[in-house]
């Protein structure tokens, strides 16, 4: 029966931990901003430590519950070790939301294999490295969560 508290906990986040990835960036800050306003206790990463770090101290300013830890999430160990630190600083990971992306936009004809290859380590093997460590975990605790994949509007252009 759908009824107030039955929508309120479907959607509840508060006390939840919660791993964004590329959260230096708007998209990525934008939900990890969002999720500490519900509650959600945010571990943030991405790759630049000075920019994670000017995140926490925002976040710190205005009351909302955070840590950072930087890494590359398309490197196994990195992802283990994000999730580690989502567990050791929360005690669990609820919520994985994966933000990062890269992109550099060049015909065939320009564009090397190895350029090629940065883009899709960047925007598809980090995402299946990030999401396996995080289920893993999730799996773990025995108590499911929640994975959520973020795309950027460049995905509806060639």
């Amino acid at each position: 029966m759908v009824n107030k508290d039955f929508t309120q906990n479907l959607f509840n986040i508060e006390g939840k931990v919660a791993l964004v990835t590329g959260a230096t960036g708007a998209l990525g800050s934008a939900i990890a901003k969002g999720y500490a306003l519900q509650g959600a206790k945010v571990v943030l990463t991405g790759r630049n430590q000075e920019k994670l770090n000017k995140l926490v101290e925002e976040f710190v300013s205005e009351g909302l519950p955070c840590a950072a830890i930087a890494g590359d999430p398309a490197l196994e160990a990195d992802a283990k070790k994000a999730v580690d630190f989502a567990v050791s600083t929360y005690g669990e990971l609820n919520i994985l939301a994966v933000c990062h992306g890269f992109n550099a936009p060049k015909g065939i004809l320009e564009q090397s294999a190895d350029e090629w290859q940065k883009i899709m380590d960047a925007d598809l093997k980090s995402v299946y490295i990030i999401c396996k460590a995080s289920a893993e975990q999730m799996v773990a605790q025995g108590k499911g969560g929640k994975i959520v994949n973020v795309a950027s509007m460049l995905s509806f252009q060639g």
